[in-house]
């Protein structure tokens, strides 16, 4: 699996909440986008309490792989297994109330997240 891991994101995007610091309670929940990279995807379809299509799976964060969920019409977008693709983070609660990440792959734009890496060059001679 690790062959798949062509570019690896930044890990700053941890640093952009922590889940202590969210009320989860009030449902006052922010959530932050990274890129990952897409490792398996389910087969088949599941339905969401909406009704809305999903299809369980994987993604590679920084070198660690993470259950993630992936909207039935995004896959039908085209998802190719080994790509990179942005995916939202965001904190809630599991079925039995514990706090947790819920991952979300985006395919509808092919732009990816902006990191430090991918600017550092227009930073490079600041003095600090």
């Amino acid at each position: 699996m690790s062959s798949l891991f062509f570019k690896k994101p930044a890990a700053a995007y941890v640093q952009l909440f922590t889940i202590m610091s969210i009320n989860l309670k009030k449902n006052k929940m922010d959530s932050t986008k990274t890129t990952g990279f897409v490792t398996q995807v389910a087969t088949t379809t599941k339905t969401n309490t909406n009704g809305k299509l999903f299809r369980n799976c994987t993604v590679a964060i920084d070198d660690q792989s993470f259950q993630a969920i992936i909207w039935e019409k995004s896959y039908q977008n085209g998802v190719t297994i080994g790509d990179q693709y942005t995916c939202e983070l965001k904190p809630g609660l599991d079925k039995d109330g514990n706090p947790r990440i819920f991952i979300t792959v985006l395919n509808g734009t092919d732009a990816l997240v902006p990191t430090m890496e991918h600017f550092s060059a227009l930073f490079a001679n600041l003095a600090v």
